[in-house]
């Protein structure tokens, strides 16, 4: 006897589908008795001669006379319910219980499965996890999702397949990457997934989303650049996600970061992913940085946004007489002083979060203040150093409190000469203890002659505030503004 099911090699059919089952016999002098096919577990299967049940749940064997017109080559074998069965296909001389010991026959196997569960890919991890919920899937991305039969095992030939929101998804097989391109409309407005194998099918909910980073400076001046931040600046890092009505915590979180590369600059000193906010400090160190926003966890676990910036430090720097302040003089004294103000470059950023001050340096005496300062002549480091106000694109970062470059020489007698101070401007970013010299030295020039008339000069780079003009017996005058 010979049992065989030649269209399904696997022996696996799902549940309401049904395979052919052919029956055949020798030797061929076999001419008396009965073949008898008969299935260990009800339930599970059901044997049909064209369209009559001959094997069921409770009617479990069936036999024919040998060489009869009802003895047949062919039958149908249909899955009932999820499980395994063995048909066993036997020569008897009575149809029913008397197998003939030289031929014992055959028997073949039958696993009947359904879709049991849905799985994804983690992203992060790439391995499948169960949907236990609504799947949130950032839109352009494919994701894969298997399909787990019940009893585990193989799946049948051609299973299960595979449907979006109705749409055959060929060819059929355990594993589908499918890419969701159309956002959601509305948080329940879902795109369906469906695995099917028989008459027994898995549906998941997806909501296809998107999500970008939004990154504000703390100090959002107007015309500042959005690309890029002065050094220790604190931006506000925030998200929008589509479609409205979405939470951060519900697509699984989005967290802020930043890459960690050599080279790269900045950090997150607070972040809270169940609403996609932080807040980020530029750090004490110029170059690129990239903070970027990237899905917590779920379907679209580690799918990012990155947003490339530059952090860069002070890089010079300008210097005015504060306006409307006057020239201050004492009369009959070679003396001079004037306000002046300080504004850090770029313009485009802001600094407001650095310390600053003027270096120490020794003067270069000539003429007159060689003698007036035999021992040299020391401009010592601003203590304290002074804070830096916000960012201003037309001016720059102004230091906070205005310098006052004066001195007085007495009566006399007098004789030509100058000084000069290169005096180096200097930034100390937050949580550091080091003063790093930036941009050109602001020159500092008094010319003295011997009459008595000084003039006093501070200069970047030949630009800035003077020369400044006092004779010797001029009226004196105090800071407040000339009428």
């Amino acid at each position: 006897m010979d049992l065989d099911m030649p269209n399904n090699p696997a022996h696996c059919l799902g549940v309401g589908d049904t395979t052919a089952l052919s029956l055949a016999y020798a030797p061929s002098n076999l001419y008396a008795g009965y073949k008898k096919l008969s299935v260990n577990t009800g339930g599970v299967i059901e044997v049909l001669q064209g369209s009559t049940v001959v094997i069921s749940g409770t009617d479990k064997q069936e036999s024919w006379v040998l060489r009869s017109g009802s003895d047949p080559s062919t039958l149908t074998v249909k899955g009932v319910s999820p499980g395994q069965a063995t048909l066993t296909l036997q020569y008897t001389t009575d149809g029913f219980y008397v197998p003939c010991p030289a031929h014992n026959g055959d028997s073949v196997t039958v696993r009947v499965v359904e879709v049991d569960k849905i799985q994804y890919q983690d992203y992060c991890t790439e391995q499948y996890v169960d949907v236990t919920g609504t799947l949130y899937i950032v839109k352009g991305y494919d994701i894969p999702f298997k399909a787990i039969p019940y009893p585990s095992g193989s799946w049948p030939n051609d299973a299960p397949r595979w449907m979006l929101d109705g749409v055959l998804l060929d060819p059929p097989g355990e594993t589908k990457s499918i890419n969701f391109s159309t956002l959601s409309a509305s948080p329940t407005d879902y795109h369906i997934v469906t695995a099917t194998c028989g008459t027994s099918s898995v549906t998941v909910n997806v909501i296809c989303f998107d999500f970008a980073g939004t990154l504000t400076p703390v100090d959002n001046f107007a015309y500042r650049s959005q690309d890029r931040y002065g050094l220790a600046e604190r931006v506000n890092a925030t998200c929008a996600i589509t479609p409205s009505g979405l939470t951060a915590a519900t697509v699984g979180g989005l967290m802020w970061s930043t890459w960690f590369e050599s080279g790269y600059v900045g950090s997150f000193i607070s972040r809270t992913p169940d609403n996609g906010t932080a807040i980020y400090d530029a750090g004490p160190d110029a170059g690129p940085t990239q903070p970027y926003l990237y899905v917590l966890s779920g379907a679209s676990c580690g799918i990012s946004r990155a947003y490339s910036k530059t952090v860069v430090a002070p890089s010079g720097g300008r210097y005015i007489k504060m306006p409307p302040t006057g020239i201050w003089h004492v009369s009959g004294h070679a003396s001079i002083g004037f306000k002046g103000l300080a504004y850090l470059s770029p313009k485009d950023v802001s600094f407001q979060n650095l310390l600053f001050r003027e270096g120490e340096v020794w003067a270069q005496l000539n003429g007159f203040f060689s003698g007036a300062y035999p021992n040299g002549l020391l401009h010592p480091a601003t203590d304290p150093p002074s804070e830096i106000l916000g960012g201003d694109y037309i001016d720059g970062c102004q230091v906070e409190v205005s310098d006052n470059p004066y001195g007085d020489w007495g009566t006399g007698p007098f004789s030509e000469g100058y000084y000069t101070w290169d005096i180096p401007w200097q930034y100390q970013a937050p949580g550091t203890t080091t003063w790093h010299t930036f941009g050109s030295p602001a020159t500092h020039r008094v010319d003295i002659t011997s009459s008595g008339t000084v003039t006093i000069q501070k200069k970047i780079q030949g630009e800035g505030a003077g020369p400044f003009t006092k004779n010797l017996d001029d009226p004196s005058s105090d800071y407040s503004p000339p009428p």
